[in-house]
């Protein structure tokens, strides 16, 4: 059975017997709470890391939990300023032992959220128990002690006890385990807020009557938890797959029509080739975020090994290459020379669009054979090479000046990577996301995110900073981002506006709204630049969100797909490597909202207009 670290952390509190059964738990005591279902921010430091729910059951205990530990956090922010009154020390008990419960439940859905919330809880318990002990040294506390001890030692209080487990070893007996979890949660419920104020020589005789049958119930109902995880994840694969062959097939189909007519029909209307490619791509696209879902259920799952669906990423991109190039010289076989200069233009368009998602298209030599034949069926030959030869060199020119110009800035504006790892290593007092020895590249939860976050704002907030690459997401607002790197990613502003630069690639690519780019190099140029897609930024960190690594991409919106390459996936950095089991829930991903001060597109540098 997989676990996680948290199922050891409420050994920290006592020495009794780990009670970690869910049940009903009385949750209907908090369905009103108002719940907090957020990532932790800067602006919201208490938020939970979110809950992914591919198994579909796993949300509402997740919003559960959320509400308890709210209410838990309430009391210790009071008992960290002022007093606790004995029903709140009661209440917070019984809420650190709920909390922990559902962690422990979460878990058995592969949710990363059970790792943040047993941590949160786990301080929490620490916290109030203090407060206990306090309250206990009193002698008014004495005397509450003596009366809770001698309640729950009446015959009443042991004959109670006693028939609740008479039932529940029935119910086990009968493989009826939900029932018996659920009076298990119940019988608990009841015990721990007085249980709370045990000393741990009281405490542990209390459950240890329980412990058998609490063994046998949570590795019963922990599997069928497990067991629902898998089959949700089976039920992803099915959808994956499904779309995979579909895409396989519609392309296959498209390659045959357009070579056999020039045109393809996608649905009601046959379309020319560089607008069947174009609906091609995306439809490649929405594969391919099936794709990141799934790979990233399975990460987090059964830490399956990402290469093979790596290699399917890898293998699509490869397929939609050859499907461009066919489309290229269908139209250069097929086409009449009006027909082939329209069309050379717009597959330019087309293609150098999807290249800056594909990390091995992007600077790539890989269609110009199928160009230059489409361009001699246009009768575009000679004005093609005449306008390479003329902007070529020149591009050529303006790269490795950007380049020397890049590098001299961001020797102010160190690599956002770099200062992240550095910055968050833990050590002593500092709580960060990466240990010491950590072989793992990606970040890890080694405490609760409310813990991790005021650190992260302290490290990272302010700092002067570059980040690779500068994508467009092309929702219904189109925005703006940092594509996704070993464990970050970013968010800028929705508009950059540039002080220079622009106007004299255009003039130099002698491109104007009559005449176009006659190379894929100066298509790529010119259509990166208006998309506002740059190779790198610079600027200043103005925000922080943390996430689960694998929560953020299963949950990702079909939009946010360009953050991740369209022949890569997120974990394919972790393949290899012989890592310890667990990694998969512990993984954080960290947002970094930057405000730009300059960019660097691949031809020039410029600064950044202030608004």
């Amino acid at each position: 059975m997989k676990t996680n670290r948290f199922v050891l952390f409420a050994w920290l509190l006592s020495s009794a017997p780990v009670t970690l059964v869910l049940g009903t738990l009385a949750l209907a005591t908090l369905a009103s709470a108002t719940v907090l279902l957020a990532d932790a921010t800067d602006r919201v430091p208490g938020g939970v890391v979110n809950a992914h729910g591919t198994a579909a059951e796993a949300s509402a205990i997740y919003a559960q939990a959320v509400a308890a530990e709210k209410q838990l956090q309430e009391f210790v922010t009071q008992a960290e300023t002022g007093v606790l009154s004995e029903q709140q020390m009661s209440k917070g008990a019984m809420l650190g032992e709920q909390v922990v419960w559902q962690a422990r439940t979460l878990n058995d859905y592969y949710e990363p959220a059970a790792n943040d919330l047993a941590l949160r809880a786990v301080y929490s318990q620490w916290r109030i128990r203090n407060e206990i002990e306090l309250f206990l040294q009193t002698p008014r506390g004495a005397q509450f002690y003596q009366r809770l001890t001698a309640n729950l030692d009446s015959p009443k209080a042991v004959k109670q006890r006693a028939a609740a487990l008479e039932q529940i070893i029935k119910l086990v007996q009968k493989k009826e385990f939900e029932s018996a979890e659920n009076m298990l949660g119940k019988t608990y419920a009841n015990l721990w807020p007085d249980a709370g104020y045990l000393w741990p020589a009281a405490r542990i005789p209390l459950f240890k009557p329980f412990q058998e049958a609490e063994g046998i119930i949570r590795n019963e109902m922990g599997q069928r938890r497990q067991a629902k995880a898998r089959a949700a994840l089976a039920e992803k694969a099915k959808l994956w797959t499904a779309q995979r062959d579909t895409l396989n097939s519609t392309v296959a189909e498209a390659i045959s029509q357009m070579q056999a007519s020039g045109k393809v029909t996608l649905g009601a209307q046959p379309l020319v080739g560089p607008e069947a490619l174009s609906q091609l791509f995306d439809r490649w696209g929405a594969v391919h975020h099936s794709l990141v879902q799934f790979a990233m259920a399975q990460y987090a799952i059964t830490e399956g090994d990402q290469a093979p669906l790596t290699l399917e990423a890898d293998r699509m991109a490869t397929m939609m290459e050859k499907c461009a190039t066919e489309f290229l010289v269908a139209d250069a076989t097929r086409a009449d020379a009006e027909a082939a200069k329209s069309n050379y233009v717009r597959y330019l368009q087309v293609i150098s669009d999807t290249a800056n998602k594909v990390n091995r298209w992007r600077n790539s030599d890989i269609f110009n054979d199928a160009f230059a034949k489409l361009a001699s069926r246009a009768g575009m030959k000679t004005p093609v090479e005449s306008y390479a030869l003329a902007t070529d060199e020149m591009m050529r020119w303006r790269q490795r000046y950007a380049l020397e110009k890049r590098r001299t800035i961001e020797e102010e504006f160190p690599s956002l990577e770099t200062q992240f790892k550095s910055k968050l290593l833990s050590s002593g007092e500092n709580l960060g996301l990466f240990a010491l020895q950590q072989e793992f590249p990606l970040p890890l939860l080694n405490h609760s995110a409310y813990k991790v976050i005021p650190n992260l704002v302290t490290q990272m907030m302010k700092l002067k900073v570059s980040a690779n690459d500068v994508v467009r997401l092309d929702g219904e607002t189109p925005r703006w981002m940092i594509r996704y790197h070993d464990g970050i990613y970013g968010r800028l502003p929705a508009q950059i506006k540039l002080e220079s630069g622009a106007a004299g690639l255009m003039n130099d690519l002698i491109v104007d709204a009559d005449h176009p780019p006659l190379t894929l190099r100066a298509t790529a140029a010119i259509r990166s630049l208006e998309r506002g897609e740059f190779d790198v930024v610079g600027g200043e960190i103005v925000g922080v969100e943390m996430s689960s690594f694998a929560t953020r991409f299963i949950t990702m919106p079909a939009v946010g797909a360009a953050l991740v390459a369209r022949d890569d996936l997120p974990a394919s950095s972790t393949d290899q490597r012989g890592l310890p089991r667990g990694h998969g829930l512990d993984s954080v991903l960290v947002q970094f909202s930057i405000q730009p001060r300059w960019v660097a597109h691949r031809y020039f540098v410029s600064p950044v207009a202030s608004n």
